[in-house]
């Protein structure tokens, strides 16, 4: 994928205006815009650690032109234990945090068949700029949990 569209595509998937990208950057709008239409092809190193860092990407991304996202602990995917040691979860672990948290109105049922406690309960909804949402469960999303375990209890 060219540098070009890896900016565009990636500032749009993060709900960021040229604006937002260029202050962060140390540019301006108009400088944003000439890098997503190929007019400027030769970013300087500076300028690609800074947007690698506002795009939440690796600046290996603007060289190979494979996108690779920065590494960050995310709290949701890896964990601290109790003795402080970060505990990493498997690929096939992380598809399905993704997946958990890209469908918010399967995850009360989720967790009642993982019998996560009531208290612990609310749905994380993925938000557009690659974070979280946390809501809590509502009557209605309760009473469903509530006929499905008593339809499961009967089976």
């Amino acid at each position: 994928m060219e540098m070009r569209e890896i900016i565009k595509q990636r500032r749009e998937q993060l709900d960021l205006t040229l604006e937002e990208v260029g202050k962060a950057v140390g540019v301006s709008k108009a400088t944003v815009q000439r890098w997503e239409s190929g007019n400027i092809s030769n970013l300087r190193r500076d300028k690609i650690a800074k947007l690698a860092d506002v795009l939440k990407l690796s600046p290996i991304t603007f060289i190979t032109g494979d996108i690779v996202y920065k590494t960050e602990v995310n709290p949701l995917v890896e964990k601290r234990n109790e003795n402080d040691n970060v505990m990493s979860l498997t690929s096939h672990e992380k598809s399905v945090v993704t997946a958990y948290r890209n469908k918010p109105e399967l995850q009360p049922a989720v967790d009642k068949l993982l019998d996560v406690p009531a208290e612990q309960q609310e749905v994380l909804v993925a938000a557009r700029n690659g974070g979280l949402k946390k809501r809590p469960i509502t009557d209605d999303e309760q009473r469903i949990i509530k006929e499905d375990s008593q339809v499961s209890e009967e089976l």
